[in-house]
């Protein structure tokens, strides 16, 4: 992507070895672009064909939110979790406790959510002290 040109230039002195040496360097837009274009591909499909209703953006958005789902998840799923320790043979019973891993997961991530807000809450605050104690410092 880069085109170096290295020129050699003769030295005043009698040294085997040039004092100097000029370098041009130059990008080759046109290549960059295209390696921008090709790097990081992948393939999202939907259901949903109107633009108006489902940016390409937005589609992205909502992908990788998927992505705090799945974590979620996999913490369901781990040993550490002891599901594997629950023997259930009928299936009412395992739908109940589905439904019960799958509301303390929603109330994990109400937690984090409100944690979230808070911090943002207490930031905003904390922003609007140091401005108010600079406004008084002004006059």
């Amino acid at each position: 992507m880069k085109q170096i040109n290295v020129q050699e230039v003769d030295s005043k002195s009698d040294s085997n070895f040039p004092d100097e040496i000029q370098v041009k360097v130059s990008l080759r837009e046109s290549k960059i672009e295209l390696e921008k274009k090709q790097a990081g591909r992948f393939i999202l499909t939907t259901n949903v064909l109107d633009k108006m209703e489902l940016t390409t953006e937005e589609m992205l958005s909502k992908y990788k939110e998927q992505q705090s789902v799945e974590r979620g998840f996999r913490f369901l799923k781990d040993p550490l979790f002891l599901t594997d320790s629950i023997f259930l043979k009928s299936p009412d019973r395992i739908e109940a406790l589905e439904l019960i891993m799958g509301l303390c997961l929603l109330v994990y991530a109400l937690y984090q959510f409100e944690k979230r807000m808070l911090r943002i809450v207490r930031g905003i605050k904390r922003q609007m002290q140091d401005m108010s104690f600079d406004k008084k410092n002004d006059l």
